[in-house]
């Protein structure tokens, strides 16, 4: 994963959603500790445009510790880690591009999980099933969680440094995550409320309701957002969200409307959906640098996204 001078620690792996993995890890190649990654394919070599000794995730603060990922759903990660560039050890995350690159939608110094002024540790993640995670951590006694929604934005219906999971006046501490259902996810951790010994205990945390594509959407309607990263050179990633459930189909086509792939055909129920296109066609060959379209169809409804595949 990465030979470069200095230490480097704490790896953590997940997979990529292409028969690879993400690795991510703390490295203080510089003398200072900072967040680096690094995806690698089936067939063992690092993924085209990875830097060989890994990407730079941050490298910003003066002690950047502990990531923890998880997958994008298009071959990319989203990595939260310790950050103490204000002085107090808070929460930071960025979204690395199954590419290499880092999400130019999300800031380019991570996005600040959490400004408390008190300390924070015990990080964990999960996917929101939409493009975007659910952090939990542990803040002195107590455990929090927030949303950060595929656009690199906080969900708006959580309070600015998390939301509260469990704040008893005995020790919670150790918290770990899953994902369960769009936008929600299950927290566990060690209680010790009873005052002589430990527990373990969960608890949902509830979709919030704030979603990047489906505002003011009318009964029956379709939105579909923007392509993510467009233009693309691995792969490019399509959010759409329906009203209601109902047979949906999602297809890629040239400039010429000959059809290239199919990624979704089928009774799909109400929600929101990430899908990831690897620009590939049906027969999985790889297709060339150009403009494509996405066509997203409900019931005679019809929504369409240029698309860009770089060279």
């Amino acid at each position: 994963m990465s030979t470069a001078p200095g230490s480097q620690s704490g790896p953590r792996v997940i997979a990529d959603c292409a028969h690879g993995a993400i690795v991510t890890w703390t490295d203080a190649r510089d003398g200072n500790n900072h967040i680096y990654a690094q995806r690698v394919l089936v067939s063992g070599l690092l993924a085209a445009g990875w830097p060989i000794d890994g990407q730079a995730i941050s490298t910003s603060g003066i002690d950047e510790v502990s990531p923890v990922l998880v997958s994008d759903g298009a071959a990319g990660a989203i990595i939260a880690w310790g950050d103490a560039r204000s002085g107090i050890r808070n929460l930071r995350a960025q979204h690395v591009l199954g590419s290499g690159i880092l999400d130019p939608a999300w800031p380019a110094s991570g996005r600040a999980i959490s400004i408390a002024s008190t300390q924070e540790t015990g990080q964990a993640i999960a996917s929101d099933g939409i493009g975007g995670a659910i952090v939990t951590w542990q803040r002195n006694v107590d455990i929090f969680a927030q949303h950060v929604l595929a656009s690199g934005a906080l969900d708006a219906a959580y309070p600015t440094d998390g939301r509260a999971v469990c704040v008893l006046p005995d020790l919670q501490q150790e918290p770990a995550i899953v994902e369960a259902g769009v936008g929600g996810a299950i927290v566990t951790w060690m209680d010790r409320r009873n005052g002589k010994d430990r527990d373990v205990y969960a608890l949902q945390v509830l979709a919030a309701g704030t979603t990047d594509v489906s505002p003011g959407l009318a009964p029956g309607d379709l939105a579909f957002a923007p392509p993510t990263p467009n233009p693309a050179h691995g792969a490019i990633t399509l959010r759409f969200a329906q009203r209601r459930a109902a047979r949906v189909t999602l297809g890629i086509y040239d400039v010429t409307g000959r059809p290239v792939r199919r990624l979704v055909l089928g009774p799909h129920p109400a929600g929101e959906r990430v899908i990831a296109w690897n620009f590939r066609d049906d027969a999985g060959r790889a297709v060339g640098a150009g403009t494509y379209f996405a066509r997203l169809e409900m019931d005679g409804q019809v929504l369409t996204r240029k698309l860009t595949k770089l060279k």
